[in-house]
């Protein structure tokens, strides 16, 4: 082989084989990296605080990154609830239960439509009753009186008692389905020994909150050694 051509062949090898530098000491970070963001917020019965207080609706988006460079987007890594009270953080399922201020306005409604239906189960309310209605639907209800019971039977049938109680079976403890019950269970009572009816419209709340007709039977009689 002429010498000019192999020198020349022996440069472009050499010129391949020649490591480059250029760039050596640039690194190029590659990861995932979360992105928090808040999707809603109100407020919800907080287990850990026992009470409401306000939570935060948190959706946690997982992002490629590089260096300190969010790039793109790879999916969702969930959404969860903070409590802002505790900072304790929950599944979305804990958003279903009632706060307390929907238990309490959903008690007074209840107990409005149950002592409304009992003093007129039998087609006749009686004056001891009628206050006995109104005592007792005071305690939940601030100002209620005579016009406002007397709307409450005109409601009797339209407004969704079962519902109601059926709603308030499993957001109450046994006091409170108890305390509810205590409340029909006097108005039935108030003018001495109860009509069948009477007796029949009773037992058919205590059910709809899940009593037994043991514990019902005992809230009654409760009831009755007191009027």
């Amino acid at each position: 082989m002429p010498p000019h051509l192999d020198s020349r062949k022996t440069a472009r090898a050499a010129r391949v084989a020649e490591p480059s530098f250029v760039g050596s000491n640039t690194m190029i970070a590659w990861g995932c990296t979360p992105q928090r963001r808040v999707i809603g917020s109100g407020v919800f019965y907080s287990p850990a605080a026992g009470g409401d207080a306000p939570y935060e609706l948190v959706e946690t988006r997982r992002w490629l990154a590089m260096g300190f460079v969010r790039v793109l987007p790879i999916g969702s890594a969930g959404v969860h609830v903070e409590c802002q009270r505790t900072g304790t953080v929950y599944d979305t399922e804990v958003l279903e239960a009632l706060t307390d201020a929907e238990v309490c306005e959903l008690m007074a409604t209840a107990i409005r439509a149950a002592v409304a239906a009992i003093a007129i189960a039998d087609d006749v309310v009686s004056d001891e009753e009628r206050r006995a209605a109104i005592a007792v639907v005071g305690e939940f209800v601030e100002g209620y009186d005579g016009g406002d019971f007397e709307c409450d039977l005109e409601d009797v049938g339209i407004v969704p008692l079962e519902e109601l109680l059926a709603a308030l079976s499993t957001a109450l403890n046994t006091h409170g389905r108890e305390r509810l019950l205590t409340c029909a269970a006097t108005v039935m009572a108030a003018s001495g020994p109860a009509s069948e009816r009477t007796v029949k419209e009773t037992y058919a709340v205590g059910r709809a909150l899940g009593m037994s007709d043991a514990h019902i039977d005992g809230v009654i009689l409760r009831a009755e050694s007191l009027s």
